[in-house]
């Protein structure tokens, strides 16, 4: 099921949306495994990331 929401800016959103976990190494965000986690969502389909 899809549902449409307007956003408080008037930004018209529907679809589905992923919320990601940020991946860290060191204390630091891992960046190429975030770009994986990406790319993969993308791949995927997703419509957009939360």
């Amino acid at each position: 099921m899809t549902r449409t929401v307007d956003s408080p800016t008037g930004t018209h959103l529907a679809g589905a949306f992923t919320a990601l976990i940020t991946p860290f190494s060191n204390d630091t965000i891992d960046e190429p495994a975030l770009r994986s986690l990406v790319d993969f969502q993308i791949s995927a389909g997703i419509h957009g990331l939360v």
